[in-house]
């Protein structure tokens, strides 16, 4: 306990280098009353640890003796998918980095700064801490590492690949149709963000920091999962399609009124088009109980909300939220996507992308929090 009271966070560093490890030590030494830090030098030192002990992160090191940093997280996604994953290392560039993704939630380069790394590391515990603890949802947004989108993105891609060059306006289109291949765009730009405090208001953001060789990873079809024929029907994906689009609409034309601010605009676009991702999160989880929940919902006396909080301690609203915080997308933006379902409070602002999110959402589903 640390004196406010609370739980301190728990974090491992991994390093085969013992002065790489005590110079994490040192730098972060002003930390040592907020969280319990482990320095350990190999792999299965930090497994063995993982067994008997409770940790919220690991930070390690990717080239390392018997077990490097790659099957490391890969073991530790598996067997522990409930803990935020690190990798810090002064071997990985592009374009490996954003195949280090496939394990890892965030991929920092060293040298990096003790207030860069301290400052990350705080901004997933937070988002960690807002996920219920002691119930499946931890291991599920934790553990998931990549998003499965639309056959048809995937059939796109493939002709885009065959063009053997990225046509970015194509790409742009699908980003547009499919919320998942939006979604896990952000997730690889968010990922690999090297500046403390950077955040993505738009697309078009997360592109150019992917730049051309993420991009190309990104639009490789190879290496996209695709949902499954059940996911789409039982999620009604084309519903969700034509209700981001209209959601869309309604925003921009809401927001824009009697405003000139471009960066508010596309804020408020991003959170039209992912407002309504909660639900694969929630699906990925337990895909049986979460269309038990959406049979129960259609014409039921509990709403979907009520159903989803009941089963998995979260709505689709806060998993969204979590999800796109996770993604480095703004703070206006994932408020807005968690609070979509919030009833507007006595005195709160009625003006700005939370309220205009709730307010057409609302209307568009007839007042009910489907």
């Amino acid at each position: 306990m640390n004196s406010s009271g609370s739980h301190k966070a728990a974090i491992m560093f991994i390093d085969d280098e013992k002065q790489v490890l005590s110079g994490l030590r040192r730098s972060l030494d002003e930390k040592r009353n907020q969280w319990n830090m482990k320095f350990v030098e190999s792999g299965s030192e930090a497994l063995s640890l993982l067994e008997c002990e409770h940790y919220d992160i690991v930070v390690t090191d990717l080239k390392m003796p018997v077990i490097d940093g790659m099957k490391l997280l890969e073991i530790v996604k598996e067997k522990h998918p409930s803990v935020i994953r690190f990798l810090l290392s002064a071997h990985v560039r592009r374009p490996f980095i954003f195949d280090t993704l496939a394990v890892a939630h965030h991929v920092l380069l060293k040298p990096c700064r003790s207030g860069v790394l301290e400052s990350i590391i705080l901004r997933w515990l937070d988002i960690r801490n807002h996920v219920p603890a002691g119930g499946r949802m931890l291991s599920a947004v934790f553990g998931l590492n990549s998003i499965p989108v639309m056959p048809t993105t995937r059939e796109c891609l493939m002709r885009i690949k065959n063009l053997k060059t990225i046509d970015l306006p194509s790409v742009a289109d699908l980003f547009e149709d499919d919320t998942a291949f939006a979604l896990e765009c952000f997730r690889m730009a968010g990922g690999t963000v090297q500046e403390s405090g950077r955040v993505f208001r738009g697309i078009d953001e997360a592109v150019s920091c992917l730049g051309h060789e993420g991009m190309e990873r990104l639009v490789d079809p190879e290496r996209i999962k695709v949902m499954s024929s059940d996911m789409i029907k039982i999620l009604d994906m084309e519903k969700i399609r034509e209700r981001h689009a209209l959601v869309g609409s309604g925003i921009i034309a809401r927001i824009s009124v009697g405003v000139d601010d471009p960066l508010l605009c596309q804020e408020a676009k991003t959170a039209a088009l992912l407002h309504d991702v909660g639900r694969i999160i929630l699906f990925l989880a337990d895909p049986v109980e979460y269309e038990r929940i959406l049979l129960d919902s259609n014409g039921g006396s509990r709403s979907l909300c009520e159903l989803e909080k009941n089963s998995f301690g979260m709505t689709h609203a806060d998993a969204g939220g979590h999800i796109l915080a996770m993604c480095g997308l703004s703070s206006e933006i994932t408020e807005a996507v968690r609070l979509h379902h919030t009833v507007l409070s006595a005195g709160e602002k009625e003006s700005g992308i939370r309220a205009a999110l709730y307010q057409i959402n609302a209307e568009i589903n007839g007042g009910a929090d489907d």
